[in-house]
């Protein structure tokens, strides 16, 4: 494989027309590994800059009305805004320092993770 472990970014962006090939190629060269999916989600008002984490996959564009493939065995979300999930300029309204705000905390927290990881492998 390329040795990448991050897919998605904002200059090579997974989304709607190149899902279902990351999905496939995630399956071939990570099948061994844990997939983190994380996404922007919309959600209630009061919930806007809160961060989501589980297990499970993530079915990304249920929030514009697209049934794409689920992806990921733990995900994490950030939710950058809200109202009705049918709202068409929803995502065009999204302030991008939310978004931005999120990603660097979502950021933070998987390296903190890390670092962690690191440090008790060092203990053992």
């Amino acid at each position: 494989g390329s040795g990448e472990r991050l897919l998605g970014t904002l200059k090579r962006p997974v989304h709607a027309i190149n899902l279902e090939e990351t999905i496939d190629r995630i399956r071939e060269e990570y099948r061994d590994h844990v997939v983190v999916a994380i996404d922007a989600s919309i959600g209630r008002h009061e919930h806007v800059g809160y961060i989501t984490v589980g297990l499970g996959s993530l079915k990304p564009g249920l929030g514009v009305r697209k049934n794409l493939g689920a992806v990921g065995d733990v995900y994490i979300t950030g939710i950058v805004g809200s109202g009705s999930v049918w709202e068409p300029l929803l995502l065009q309204n999204t302030r991008l320092s939310v978004v931005m705000e999120l990603a660097d905390c979502i950021c933070e927290g998987i390296c903190a993770c890390e670092r962690m990881k690191k440090k008790a492998a060092e203990l053992c």
